[in-house]
């Protein structure tokens, strides 16, 4: 019986050995499933990115934990020395003539940048333009009469979720490396990187140096600037960070526009609620942006909206939080108005709204307090849309504090560049008039 049973295994295996084998294949394509086509088109355009630094250590005084001479001469005194640090990072050559986008922590504090190709050839470049809210910057080679190779842009927007990816950077400084994985996550937010924290997260292996490298989508456009990785270690554990290639497009506009600093804005307080709270307000089980106060002249008062207005969507892109809400604005084209979903008294209203550059209303009027004063030594500017963007403010009322004397008493009072004064003696400040 043991017998029959195992003849009959075997005959139903060799009756249907032709169903479940895999025939040899003939043809290359059927063979060969490969990055190569993609790698060598593009990586021609990304470079290796080699910083000198300099930098002031401090030789430690044999009293440096002394309290005493701490009071006086400051935490951690000594004699200052200058030295030459090395750092290395990548970056993505996007037009002909050199101009190359990397990470603004690569290239921070730099005295000198030297830029290598895949192929060995090697040159100068210079800091045309950092933004450290972004993290990103603009270097340009130094070398005219020279075409350069490089990428084209992909739309971040249209990325999705297990799409495969290919990052290209100089990890550890070992030299150009390619690894591949997927878009593990869109729009992370919260993640601490840059203030504009809205990021493609991937599996690709992203360790140290690959930071300003190329994420690149399978069309062999550049979706995304590598920036970050999370790791314990400090070495890739498959959960890497990438700028869209739509915020660095969005860059590019205002830098190309003459106003580098600045960017579409919104124009108002919000708060985020909660799914908890969203579900008895009757909407759906998930987290909302609602409009506490709306700031004249700004578009969201152009457009019309007013406090307690549950964002929904714009331009057709579902908002979650803020960061959401303000990415979506800020890497929308140079269009007069985009649609606004939103919810008011329990109906879903669309309503256009207009996407502008902040302007500098009230002018800032920079003023140097002097005099008998407790300000004295202070530089204070009236806050403007501009200024906000500039200097990373969140509300437009009060003066700013522009600069400081280290040796004033509003320093030893703790005051700091960027603190708001918003009243003087329970006065309100309008502007600086009353201070001058």
């Amino acid at each position: 019986m043991q017998m029959i049973k195992h003849s009959l295994i075997f005959l139903f295996i060799l009756l249907n050995f032709k169903v479940f084998s895999v025939e040899i294949p003939k043809k290359e394509n059927e063979i060969t499933l490969s990055f190569a086509p993609i790698v060598k088109a593009t990586a021609p355009a990304v470079v290796n990115i080699y910083v000198d630094k300099k930098v002031l250590r401090y030789n430690k005084s044999p009293f440096f934990n002394d309290p005493f001479f701490n009071q006086f001469f400051g935490q951690g005194f000594g004699l200052p020395q200058e030295r030459i640090e090395r750092s290395l990072g990548s970056g993505v050559v996007i037009d002909g003539t050199g101009l190359i986008i990397t990470n603004e922590h690569v290239i921070a504090q730099a005295n000198e940048i030297q830029v290598t190709f895949s192929a060995g050839q090697e040159y100068s470049a210079s800091i045309i333009y950092a933004d450290e809210t972004t993290d990103l910057a603009l270097i340009q080679i130094q070398h005219e009469g020279e075409t350069f190779p490089h990428l084209e842009f992909s739309d971040s927007s249209t990325i999705d979720i297990g799409d495969l990816v290919v990052a290209i950077g100089n990890p550890f400084g070992v030299g150009q490396t390619v690894t591949t994985g997927i878009i593990s996550a869109k729009a992370r937010t919260g993640v601490g990187i840059t203030d504009i924290g809205f990021f493609l997260q991937t599996d690709a292996a992203i360790n140290p140096g690959n930071s300003g490298g190329a994420l690149i989508s399978m069309d062999g456009k550049l979706v995304g600037i590598n920036t970050a990785i999370f790791s314990r270690s400090g070495s890739s554990a498959g959960l890497g960070f990438a700028i869209p290639s739509n915020m660095v497009k969005a860059l590019l506009r205002s830098y190309n526009r003459g106003t580098p600093k600045l960017r579409h804005w919104f124009g108002g307080k919000t708060k985020t609620i909660s799914s908890e709270e969203a579900v008895k307000m009757g909407l759906k089980n998930k987290t909302y942006v609602v409009i506490n106060s709306v700031w004249n002249q700004s578009p969201a008062q152009k457009a019309g909206l007013r406090k307690n207005d549950i964002l929904i969507s714009i331009d057709n892109q579902e908002i979650f939080n803020l960061t959401s809400l303000e990415y979506y604005i800020i890497v929308t084209e140079d269009l007069p108005t985009i649609p606004l979903t939103i919810s008011r008294e329990g109906k879903e209203i669309m309503i256009n709204f207009p996407i502008e550059y902040p302007e500098e209303i009230p002018l800032r009027n920079s003023t140097l307090i002097k005099g008998s004063n407790p300000l004295n030594g202070v530089v204070l500017e009236n806050i403007s849309p501009v200024l906000m963007q500039e200097l990373n403010l969140d509300i437009i009322k009060g003066v700013v504090i522009a600069e400081i004397n280290p040796n004033s008493y509003a320093k030893r009072a703790n005051l700091k560049k960027g603190d708001i004064l918003l009243t003087i003696n329970e006065e309100v400040i309008i502007n600086l008039y009353p201070l001058e």
